[in-house]
């Protein structure tokens, strides 16, 4: 059974491409590729930040750190660098949940019908940029959260902002708020039923916009929400097709999938990613119903495609996608790697996972069954994946590494020093971790009202 190929892609004449997207997979030893060296013009899209230079340095007490800040609210190189290295660490006032008053004071009398916790803890993960170190999360729904706003975390700033602020609470109404689900408004069913089956497929009405200023509503997002650098926006595959400009700062795009209201698409189980050598968003739903149905859209014609993902058949995918190789696994199942620009429809198996606790197949009688989230990050400097699960009792989380330089890949427990990040009981973390090389180190985050943890290697 192979171990992860080297992967190379050369640079035509007048192309570009954008820089660190793009790793280099160990094959065996220690493999480099000096990127530097292509030809070709590179470009990043924007600035990629760094930390400051001021003299501000913080605390670092315990296991928590308490960054130090220039006049912009960067994090000052001298206060990073007192971070020690090999163990977690807590990021004092780096809770979700500590955006609360500021939404308050933005849309007087604001409240949430759930709350922050289960805006976190809601079958959500985040869209992420680890090349500037940015995560950004959309959750809620259901019964879980109202709360419709997307927030950014900025890992130079190390803190959570506002993206986008939520809907206005008070203008909900009893029609929307009476229904026991902050996904569903029934104003805007209507709206679409007005339409007498005829609704346009490109912003039209759906039930699952808030009526008074569309933006979508709260829900279960899974590992939906992608990051688009060439567009520079933010595409929700959830319910429908949403695009969020960065540039602009609005959601400004929203599309029935495959243009067909009778398509089969649900909002459950979608893991979603950004192909860098097609353009296009390929997302896979699993639902409650059945239905295993993908979808792909090209971000750059605007236009479905054929294309199929591989992933629609498994539920609670947890997956790392660096530069143009995917690696995906599911607790109760293998961990495969798949070269997704020449992906076919059945995938290319590259890999698969044994260990200590005989997860063989299908048998993984430790972990939890599908019903959960995991997070999955691969850590390009040591070569490793982390991967973060809840276990069979429903209770217990534990965190894994796999080693995929041996044949077939092994995967072990991780035992750490430091504050190392754990959930309540039953989280859901998907994604919401990522590694940053340029600050060789993983950034961790799982429910709203706990810090956001940090492991600098």
């Amino acid at each position: 059974m192979a171990v992860p190929r080297l992967l190379s892609y050369g640079i035509l004449p007048g192309q570009t491409i954008y820089a660190g997207r793009y790793r280099s997979s160990v094959l065996s030893g220690n493999v480099t590729v000096d990127e530097t060296t292509a030809s070709g013009s590179i470009s990043s899209v924007g600035a990629v930040p760094g930390f400051g230079s001021g003299p501000a340095t913080g605390t670092y007490v315990g296991d928590t750190w308490t960054p130090g800040r220039d006049g912009s609210g960067v994090v000052n190189q001298a206060s990073w660098d007192i971070v020690p290295t090999g163990k977690w660490s807590k990021i004092a006032g780096s809770r979700l949940d500590g955006l609360d008053a500021t939404i308050k004071a933005a849309i007087p009398g604001w409240t949430d019908g759930g709350n922050w916790r289960g805006l976190a803890r809601s079958w959500a993960g985040c869209a992420i940029d680890a090349e500037n170190a940015r995560m950004f999360f959309f959750g809620g729904g259901h019964s879980d959260s109202s709360n419709n706003g997307l927030y950014k975390w900025e890992g130079y700033k190390m803190a959570w902002e506002i993206e986008c602020l939520p809907s206005d609470s008070t203008l909900f109404g009893s029609s929307f708020v009476g229904t026991g689900s902050y996904t569903f408004d029934a104003r805007s069913h209507g709206a679409y039923l007005a339409y007498g089956g005829a609704a346009p497929a490109i912003n039209g009405p759906f039930y699952d916009e808030n009526f008074n200023d569309q933006k979508p509503n709260a829900r279960h997002t899974y590992n939906s929400l992608v990051y688009v650098p060439d567009r520079q926006e933010i595409f929700m595959m959830c319910r429908r097709m949403w695009r969020y400009s960065l540039t602009t700062g609005t959601w400004n795009y929203r599309r029935i999938w495959n243009d067909s209201f009778s398509y089969p698409f649900e909002g459950e189980e979608i893991f979603a990613f950004y192909d860098i050598t097609t353009g296009e968003v390929v997302a896979g739903a699993t639902g409650s119903g059945g239905y295993h149905n993908s979808v792909a859209f090209d971000t750059n014609a605007l236009t479905w495609g054929s294309r199929i993902s591989p992933f629609a058949w498994l539920a609670w995918i947890a997956a790392d996608v660096t530069g143009d190789f995917m690696t995906v696994h599911t607790p109760n199942r293998a961990t495969h790697g798949w070269d997704y620009a020449h992906i076919t429809i059945s995938g290319a198996t590259s890999g698969s996972v044994v260990g200590v606790y005989n997860m063989v197949g299908v048998t993984y009688p430790e972990f939890m069954s599908d019903y959960e989230l995991a997070s999955f990050i691969y850590v390009a400097s040591i070569n490793r994946y982390w991967l973060f699960t809840q276990m069979a009792d429903g209770v217990t989380q534990r965190w894994f590494e796999a080693d995929p330089t041996t044949t077939p890949w092994t995967l072990t427990p991780k035992t750490f020093t430091g504050a190392t990040p754990t959930s309540a009981p039953y989280p859901q973390s998907g994604r919401k971790g990522m590694f940053v090389e340029a600050m060789n180190a993983v950034i961790f985050w799982t429910d709203a009202d706990a810090e956001v943890s940090i492991y600098k290697l």
